[in-house]
């Protein structure tokens, strides 16, 4: 009978832990409410996901013309949720890499 109820308070336990984690980590999300960065080309919205030494030898495809706040998501083309404008991008195959004090690399999100 110990085991039983020794068991069911672990269970409880557990259970009342998980239950605040959840409840921490929505309460942090709100507080800091900060999205990855991200930036509209062409009509397609890109996240940040890595960064690279140098750009590319050619001369770059545009800037970015509208910054939004952080936890915002860009809806038209030229606009990101960081840097400033007139920071310059190239489009390298797929990506989107962004002069921003370094240069990051982008993909489709």
């Amino acid at each position: 009978m110990k085991k039983k109820g020794l068991l069911c308070l672990l269970v409880m336990l557990a259970l009342c832990l998980g239950l605040f984690a959840g409840y921490r980590y929505r309460m942090l999300s709100r507080v800091n409410n900060v999205q990855p960065l991200r930036i509209m080309v062409d009509g397609t919205r890109y996240v940040v996901c890595g960064s690279m030494e140098s750009p590319p030898e050619s001369t770059p495809d545009g800037v970015i013309t509208e910054i939004l706040d952080a936890a915002d998501y860009p809806e038209k083309d030229g606009q990101a949720n960081f840097g400033t404008v007139g920071m310059p991008y190239w489009k390298i195959g797929d990506e989107i890499l962004v002069e921003a004090g370094r240069y990051y690399l982008f993909n489709e999100s």
